[in-house]
């Protein structure tokens, strides 16, 4: 199982349009021995940041 999380100003439309590209360019590959599913979870709070981390700042 694959799972992807977003976060921010996404919509639906726009994960099931990553998910086709990653499905159809193969771009990234899986194991042959065990089925692959996607699961999918959309946050619409913005990130946080935390001082002195990696993540930069999201303008809204």
């Amino acid at each position: 199982m694959a799972c992807l999380m977003y976060r921010g100003d996404v919509v639906r439309k726009d994960v099931n349009a990553a998910l086709a590209t990653i499905k159809t360019e193969r771009t990234i590959w899986f194991v042959d021995w065990f089925p692959t599913g996607f699961k999918c979870g959309i946050s619409y709070q913005p990130p946080t940041v935390v001082p002195g981390g990696d993540l930069g700042k999201v303008h809204i």
